[in-house]
Order: C-alpha cells, then sequence, then structure tokens
C-alpha cells in the first residue's frame, strides 16, 4: 500500500471546479470543512445544491461544520431555519467581521483542501463569480486551510458567547447584576482540608 503522492493543481475552469466540488463532497469520509469568506458565495452554495450534497453526507455519517459571514440577524435567522430543515449534523457559525479576501475553502477528511477565488461576488452563478481554484493533497497546505479554519470557528464561538453574555446583562440590568469576576482562594482551602 504506497501513500498518495502530494499534488498542488491550478484549475481555472469553472464547470470543472464545480464538478470536482461536488465528487469531494460525495467521497467525503468522515468531515467536511466549509468556509464562505461572502453571503453571497453562501446563497450561491444554496442555489447550486451544494447544501443538499451535505445533508447526504451528514446521512453517510459525514461531520459538516460551515463557516459564513452574516450581515444582518434577520438573514442568519433564516438561513439557520432552512439548514435546520435539511439537516441533522451540519454546525453552522458565523463570522462577524468580514473576511478581507474573496474565497470559498474546502478542507475534506483532512486530507484534501480546494480553494476557490470569488472574482464577482455580484454575480449570482457560480461560473459567473468563480476564478481560479487551487486543489491539493499537499500536507501543509491543507494543515494551513485546516488551522486557518479552526481559529475562525473559535473565534466565531468567543463572539457568540460574548454576544449572549451581552444580552444576559441587558436583561438582568433592572435587577442589579453586575459583571463580576469571582474569584477562589485556593490558600484558605488549603489550610482547611489540612484540619480535617
Amino acid at each position: 500500500m504506497g501513500l498518495d503522492k502530494e499534488f498542488i493543481e491550478t484549475i481555472n475552469e469553472p464547470s470543472q471546479i464545480q464538478q470536482l466540488i461536488h465528487n469531494l463532497l460525495k467521497s467525503a469520509t468522515y468531515e467536511i470543512l466549509i468556509l464562505f469568506s461572502t453571503v453571497n458565495s453562501f446563497h450561491r452554495a444554496k442555489n447550486e445544491n451544494i447544501l443538499e450534497l451535505l445533508r447526504e453526507s451528514v446521512e453517510r455519517g459525514v461531520n459538516v461544520r460551515l463557516l459564513s459571514p452574516t450581515e444582518d440577524d434577520v438573514i442568519k435567522e433564516i438561513s439557520e431555519k432552512k439548514l435546520k430543515q435539511r439537516r441533522k449534523q451540519i454546525y453552522i457559525q458565523y463570522i462577524r467581521k468580514p473576511l478581507q479576501t474573496n474565497i470559498i475553502t474546502l478542507i475534506i477528511d483532512q486530507a484534501i483542501s480546494l480553494s476557490i477565488e470569488i472574482n464577482d461576488d455580484t454575480k449570482e452563478t457560480f461560473e459567473e463569480s468563480t476564478g481560479l481554484a487551487t486543489y491539493s493533497n499537499s500536507e501543509s497546505n491543507v494543515s494551513s486551510c485546516a488551522s486557518i479554519f479552526e481559529s475562525l470557528w473559535i473565534q466565531s464561538e468567543l463572539d457568540k458567547q460574548n454576544k449572549i453574555k451581552q444580552v444576559y446583562f441587558k436583561v438582568f440590568k433592572g435587577f442589579g447584576l453586575k459583571d463580576e469576576t469571582y474569584k477562589r482562594r485556593w490558600r484558605d482551602m488549603d489550610s482547611e482540608s489540612q484540619n480535617i
């Protein structure tokens, strides 16, 4: 049993890129990570039946995580409701700050990455909006993409927790609650445990 030779390929034909996305999503065995850098790229994916392929992947037992920016809480709620109707284990996090690059990144089974440039985010179809794509199984390339994805995932989770905390304190502000940090005095606890 030999190891696959590492490769990095550049693809400039949108129809080939689209077919590759479909093939990769169908071939995933345990994990799919997708980063949409723009709201429009997320909506184009929905229109191109990418979300349906993700649902099929979940039914095969594949863990799917999506990262997408959102400009409006109403859009976010509508997107989540539509995804919940179709998903079982598709996890989605929202990025509050826009990314500096317009790309879509897919990471399949921590072994393959596909990064797709978005040339014109105002276009409605995938083929019209897509530029070059980089397809690779290079360990350094895939792990770099995965690290970026995980960092953004953690940041979005922290942002969500911070927002919940702010809402919580707004709701309970009338009760005179304060945002306090409680510290435990471990020395007192140590001396008590020695006396027992």
